[in-house]
């Protein structure tokens, strides 16, 4: 696993919580307030890149599903990680696929079919491209 891996997937554990009930050990929760709000379901990829299998909110329309993949993405963005998944409706849900691809295209995704991918925005350390001029 590369590092920026490791360190995101720390950083990540280190700011949710594993999910209370045994039967869903690997999902982590999101928290604002001391209120569970995200499911998050996350892993490392041994070519270096983020798999979010998925996200859902607790209680859909509050805008805590885009607060949390907001900050997902910073996350990622900070340890210049990709993240990669695909687009998943749960059965309840408010949205179908067609609603999170869009979602998803808000925050920065770019959609393939089912597939989502995000790669990390430039930091400050790295130049940005320079473009002529039009005149």
């Amino acid at each position: 696993m590369k590092r920026s891996v490791r360190r995101f997937m720390l950083d990540f554990y280190s700011q949710t919580k594993q999910h209370p009930h045994p039967m869903f050990s690997d999902v982590s929760v999101f928290y604002v307030r001391d209120v569970p709000v995200v499911h998050f379901q996350v892993f490392p990829s041994q070519s270096g890149y983020i798999l979010l299998e998925c996200i859902s909110a607790v209680d859909e329309g509050h805008g805590y599903g885009s607060m949390a993949l907001d900050w997902f993405c910073a996350l990622a963005d900070k340890y210049q990680v990709e993240i990669e998944g695909e687009i998943t409706p749960f059965r309840g849900s408010r949205m179908d696929g067609q609603d999170l691809a869009t979602w998803y295209q808000r925050h920065g995704f770019t959609v393939s079919e089912e597939n989502i991918s995000r790669k990390p925005a430039p930091t400050s350390k790295e130049p940005l491209k320079k473009t002529k001029a039009k005149r």
